[in-house]
């Protein structure tokens, strides 16, 4: 089945072997869908910028960049060579001293915010 949502449809007594007030109703198709994973890593990334205080950051004043990276596949990000993520800092901020990370590697490069890491599957 291919990756997507899907229409999930249930079929009873498809032989007609059972008999029924009406043989035309054996079949019923469920209003929710049916996420379907691909079996290899499916990465998304989020980011949120968490201001002090009142949530208006004045000129000079600490900002939070926190990015989230989510493997929502049935496979393993594998610890790959090369950086697994990088991002630009957004503009208008400077002077950016700590970068750490909950797992695997984080570090600056010039303007930019790289990790090096493995992600298990639905793991972030």
């Amino acid at each position: 089945m291919t990756p997507g949502t899907h229409d999930l449809l249930a079929w009873a007594d498809v032989e007609n072997k059972v008999k029924e007030l009406s043989e035309t109703k054996n079949q019923y198709t469920l209003p929710t869908g049916v996420l379907v994973s691909p079996f290899a890593p499916l990465i998304e990334a989020t980011k949120a910028l968490r201001e002090p205080g009142d949530g208006w950051a004045a000129p000079g004043e600490k900002v939070t960049l926190e990015i989230r990276i989510q493997n929502d596949g049935c496979a393993d990000q594998k610890d790959n060579p090369g950086h697994e993520f990088e991002d630009s800092i957004p503009a208008g901020l400077q002077n950016w001293k700590v970068v750490s990370a909950t797992s695997g590697r984080a570090a600056l490069e010039g303007n930019r915010v790289v990790w090096d890491g493995a992600i298990p599957s639905h793991g972030s």
